[in-house]
């Protein structure tokens, strides 16, 4: 099963939440990270052979990292194995991307959240009092945008401002700091060159990043 989705939409989250339902703690296995063909190939042929000794059905769940491509040859392996039962969460411009059709047979879930899912949250979070200061679903909804994921609706209804407005206030006052020359204007710049990268789903060498700004103390900086 391909659980497949914008950032933000809960695909892990929810990928926990079955496994921790459905099988046993010792049944079920994560894959966090897949460092490349060898190391797919490695992991199919530990799993395997686990599943080849236990002679029971075993939950092999795979959370694709950004711009992973072996998560595809890990499947490929492990796909026609009788104990295993795999569970991937991708994003969605990662699943398109991959050239998967006749390697496997999987079945797709794509999620979206929709106004009905919202309307379905907003009365649970009533029910358990965690709204903030909305007053009706209509608001809460129309302050949202009508779109947008799951984690950013959640998020507006338990702290009474989008998480857009709240990211634009951390950034504004971090501006101002560099402005009043509290800061460096590298801190800043640091956090361009590290937001410019995590849009486009890119990984970034820190050692080599560093060497790109002037930062008096770099460990206080990252930290921060």
């Amino acid at each position: 099963v391909i659980v497949h989705a914008a950032s933000g939409q809960g695909k892990t989250t929810l990928a926990y939440r079955f496994l921790h339902d459905k099988f046993p703690n010792n049944w079920r296995v994560s894959v966090i990270a897949i460092e490349d063909l060898q190391h797919a190939l490695s992991i199919a042929t530990a799993l395997s052979g686990h599943a080849n000794a236990i002679q029971a059905p075993m939950a092999v769940y795979i959370d694709v990292s950004p711009r992973d491509a072996n998560w595809v040859d890990l499947v490929g392996q492990l796909s026609r194995h009788p104990f295993l039962k795999l569970l991937v969460t991708i994003r969605e411009e990662d699943f398109r991307r991959a050239n998967i059709a006749g390697l496997f047979e999987y079945e797709p879930v794509d999620l979206e959240f929709n106004k009905e899912e919202a309307q379905l949250i907003f009365n649970r979070a009533q029910e358990a009092s965690l709204l903030s200061d909305i007053l009706t679903f209509e608001d809460a909804w129309h302050s949202f945008g009508e779109e947008g994921p799951l984690m950013e609706f959640v998020y507006l209804l338990t702290q009474t401002e989008t998480l857009h407005h709240r990211l634009e206030g951390q950034i504004t006052r971090l501006r101002h700091e560099v402005r009043e020359k509290n800061l460096s204007p590298d801190e800043l710049n640091l956090l361009r060159l590290v937001s410019v990268a995590t849009a486009y789903h890119a990984r970034l060498n820190t050692a080599a990043l560093l060497g790109l700004v002037d930062l008096p103390d770099p460990g206080l900086t990252l930290k921060l």
